[in-house]
């Protein structure tokens, strides 16, 4: 039905299935995922998964300080053929912080954040435990930047990996 909505997260080994989970009570292990999830999203998202990150984040962080309508978008890396992530460039109010969003393809995420061989095996068992399911599966990652000028490139940033979006499509009633 082209409704994707996030039907489980995965960080650090841990695995969350939303359906199960109340309102308002994400474990913290998953905080910093959704957060960075939905910084690499567009605010007025047209993408459904875009929507379905903000939902997560409006049900389950919307009074904490891990949503960040006060940041300012610096800059946006766009999906490229050459690597299947986008990240964004966020400022805090005060112009000391900087933070980078990712989200893409795992397979890109973790290029840019740089895994070895036995970091790339560990994230292919936990695709595929999203992936057997029947999810759609979008890693997440994260970086910092103090101001001086932006890289021509999102891979010149130093990532650190967050976790997995595992996304489900609605099926048709037909």
């Amino acid at each position: 039905m082209n409704q994707l909505s996030v039907a489980m997260l995965a960080a650090d080994g841990h695995y969350l299935d939303l359906a199960a989970q109340p309102p308002s009570e994400l474990p913290e292990e998953f905080h910093t995922l959704v957060e960075f999830g939905i910084l690499a999203s567009q605010r007025d998202a047209l993408d459904p998964i875009d929507r379905a990150l903000k939902r997560v984040g409006d049900t389950y962080l919307a009074k904490t300080e891990h949503i960040h309508h006060d940041w300012s978008l610096v800059q946006e890396y766009p999906l490229s053929r050459e690597l299947l992530a986008l990240s964004r460039v966020w400022r805090s109010p005060d112009g000391q912080d900087h933070i980078i969003a990712a989200k893409g393809a795992p397979e890109a995420i973790a290029d840019l954040c740089h895994f070895d061989d036995g970091r790339l095996r560990q994230l292919a068992a936990s695709i595929a435990v999203l992936t057997d399911q029947g999810l759609r599966v979008l890693g997440v990652a994260r970086s910092r930047f103090r101001p001086v000028a932006l890289p021509a490139q999102q891979h010149d940033f130093e990532f650190e990996f967050l976790g997995l979006v595992g996304f489900e499509d609605s099926v048709r009633p037909t």
